[in-house]
């Protein structure tokens, strides 16, 4: 059985997702990672991201995925889903999109099954 995680980093993106401003989100959530949490990132006030921001989220998740045991994104947008899907493999994170904040944190909490 998976452990349950009880430390997540919480972290919510708004507006249009650009690479500064996801350097600065993602810097102030490093302060708050401590050993096997998990990270749920809540994109349901995001509009609209660019290619880099994008490039930059895969890259820091493959830089910083031992430190997490999973992260669950939260978005409405159902293309956004199969994008997370892609970001994962390319990162190496086990990372899974939802459609609410309930499921997600409910899935982190178990410890990010498969």
């Amino acid at each position: 059985m998976e452990p349950i995680i009880t430390d997540v980093v919480l972290t919510q993106l708004a507006g249009e997702l650009t690479q500064p401003y996801l350097h600065v989100v993602l810097t102030q959530a490093k302060a708050d990672i401590t050993p096997n949490c998990g990270m749920l990132v809540d994109c349901t006030a995001m509009t609209a991201y660019d290619g880099a921001a994008r490039t930059y989220f895969v890259e820091w998740h493959r830089a910083h995925r031992e430190r997490f045991r999973g992260v669950a994104i939260v978005t409405t947008k159902q293309l956004w889903h199969l994008v997370i899907s892609a970001m994962a493999v390319a990162s190496g994170q086990r990372m899974r999109a939802f459609h609410d904040r309930a499921t997600a944190e409910a899935w982190i909490r178990e410890g990010c099954p498969r």
